[in-house]
């Protein structure tokens, strides 16, 4: 039979460690530094080449995105609100009164009968073009 010390022995690590680099994105690093070229830096110079076609324009700024904005979430976010309100003494007080309680059985059953939203409608911000049109911004 096996001892409780024996089952709570650490285990030994399972793949790569946590925050570390995996060897694919290395290797790209290191052709990239080899290279002194700068992807990001590329796409940057095409899509601010005014004598360039549009469209092509338009792919490299597409493809820069990811570097720059991060991807926004579809989800609903929500938060907790501390507060110094007694909930309960509330709760208490409706129940006493029938009105209230079957107001506040309505709204509950009104509240939990509804969609939970999941889509954030964002404006986009107008793109201002620099009048230089060589130069990439520096980071």
């Amino acid at each position: 039979m096996a001892t409780e010390a024996e089952n709570t022995a650490p285990k030994k690590p399972r793949g790569r460690p946590r925050g570390s680099v995996n060897r694919r994105s290395q290797m790209a690093r290191d052709i990239v530094e080899r290279l002194n070229c700068d992807p990001l830096e590329g796409l940057l110079r095409i899509a601010k080449n005014k004598r360039l076609a549009i469209e092509l324009r338009l792919d490299a700024m597409k493809a820069a995105v990811p570097f720059v904005h991060a991807r926004l979430s579809t989800t609903f976010v929500s938060g907790r609100v501390e507060s110094n309100v007694s909930v309960r003494h509330q709760l208490q007080a409706i129940m006493m009164d029938p009105e209230l309680s079957a107001a506040a059985q309505m709204l509950s059953l009104a509240f939990s009968a509804q969609p939970a939203p999941n889509v954030i409608d964002v404006e986009p911000l107008a793109l201002v073009e620099p009048e230089d049109e060589d130069a990439v911004p520096k980071s």
